[in-house]
């Protein structure tokens, strides 16, 4: 319960960012911070990926299922969103390990 307040509290400050540069500001500074953090956690994951590219494509997943169960917070889609980003990160890694085992390709 508590993550989907903070989920909701989230799309509402998007909604006013949009429209108030100020925390347009905000909300860019929040991002870079997240993908600081996450990128080299990517890496270690892929050590071959281009992990910044690879962190945007996991923000983005995030933010459009954390959007998706916020506003239809059931069972279903939050236990869906919990394996699609497992799966993808299963599947970043797996591709990973291919691409560092020719053999394997």
């Amino acid at each position: 319960a508590a993550r989907l307040l903070e989920w909701k509290v989230w799309i509402a400050f998007w909604g006013a960012a949009t429209v108030t540069p100020a925390l347009a500001k905000e909300n860019e500074s929040r991002q870079q911070e997240w993908l600081t953090a996450i990128t080299p956690l990517i890496a270690l994951l892929s050590p071959h990926a281009d992990a910044g590219y690879e962190a945007e494509r996991v923000m983005g997943l995030l933010n459009g299922l954390g959007l998706r169960v916020a506003i239809h917070p059931s069972t279903k889609n939050q236990t869906d969103a919990t394996t699609t980003i497992a799966r993808h990160l299963q599947d970043l890694a797996r591709r990973d390990n291919e691409r560092g085992n020719p053999d394997k390709q």
